[in-house]
């Protein structure tokens, strides 16, 4: 009832204004430089959106009551962590949000990337449950990532899996630099000589294949970071690390394979994951009343009920890792 006489209120005050438009007395302000219909409409423009932004924090209060409102977090492709971070922490600081749904498609992403939205992860279930739900498939970085929640639901066909690390160099070959030459498309380009003083300055250069001292230096890089991946992975879904060779070779699995393999928690869909939140909430001493709502990170209802409950704590702190290894 709140919400309807917010949105007819808003409707006719707006048609109100606009018909007493030629009423608007001449004078010699700022009026008489400005068409007073174009002023009006500006006028009632204002006046809906704030009629609106009340009718909208009316209807947050009146959705999250007596229901159990949980933020969902979409992971993609982990390439950059900033925005992910942003919403994670978005909801573990939002008092109205009760817990935190991962909708999981994921193909991997890069390693640092990875490895903070894991540990994002990690700092917000010490304020409330998360919950994993992969639909189609989530690999490597993007299992990296959703192993640190409470629980993993995948549908019966989702591909799970393809855990491991992998670097890549690419360089241009002489043979491929002459035939581009001849062909006229290196035509003019200058060619860069290196001058560089410690001798793994050069490492992954574009313009020479590695060494094989360069191969064992990147080959390094790569088995520590898979090492760190495997622990966090063992630690968070209490796997035995030592038999990384059944779980942690690059291989995918479907559904019912993970789950024997202790990759996810069941078999299901969002309605499952539902059911499952209900004890979850009750280790952190907060029922579970009336509906799930699932508040999308970008929805009004977020930004209202922060806006309500909690002030501005500042921007984000950004957090990049533009590493080369990709998990």
């Amino acid at each position: 009832m709140v919400r309807q006489r917010a949105g007819i209120l808003s409707i006719v005050l707006a048609f109100n204004i606009s018909l007493h438009a030629d009423q608007m007395p001449a004078g010699n302000g700022w009026g008489s430089y400005v068409d007073k219909r174009t002023v009006v409409g500006v006028m009632s423009g204002v006046v809906v959106a704030l009629l609106v932004m009340a009718y909208y924090k009316v209807r947050a209060i009146a959705d999250y009551t007596g229901n159990t409102p949980i933020g969902v977090v979409r992971l993609g492709e982990l390439n950059d962590a900033e925005l992910v971070v942003s919403q994670i922490q978005g909801f573990a600081s939002n008092p109205l949000i009760k817990g935190i749904l991962l909708l999981a498609d994921s193909p991997g992403g890069a390693a640092g990337t990875s490895y903070v939205v894991h540990h994002e992860i990690l700092r917000a279930k010490k304020f409330k449950p998360v919950v994993a739900l992969i639909e189609n498939g989530c690999y490597s970085g993007g299992y990296y990532a959703v192993s640190a929640a409470h629980y993993v639901v995948a549908s019966g066909t989702a591909g799970i899996g393809n855990i491991g690390v992998i670097s890549r160099h690419h360089y241009v070959t002489n043979a491929q630099r002459y035939a581009l030459e001849g062909l006229g498309v290196l035509s003019g380009i200058v060619h860069e000589e290196q001058v560089f003083a410690g001798h793994s300055k050069v490492t992954a250069s574009t313009y020479v294949p590695l060494t094989p001292n360069q191969r064992h230096e990147f080959q390094g890089l790569v088995d520590q970071t898979y090492q760190l991946m495997l622990t966090d992975i063992a630690r968070a879904r209490k796997l035995d690390i030592a038999a990384q060779a059944a779980w942690a070779e690059g291989q995918i699995f479907l559904a019912p394979h993970a789950l024997s393999l202790g990759l996810i928690d069941q078999i299901g869909t969002i309605s499952d994951l539902k059911g499952v939140l209900r004890p979850l909430l009750k280790k952190y001493g907060m029922g579970c009343y009336g509906e799930v709502i699932l508040v999308p990170a970008v929805s009004m209802l977020n930004v209202v009920s922060k806006y309500i409950l909690t002030k501005a704590q500042g921007s984000q702190t950004s957090v990049r890792f533009p590493l080369e290894l990709h998990a």
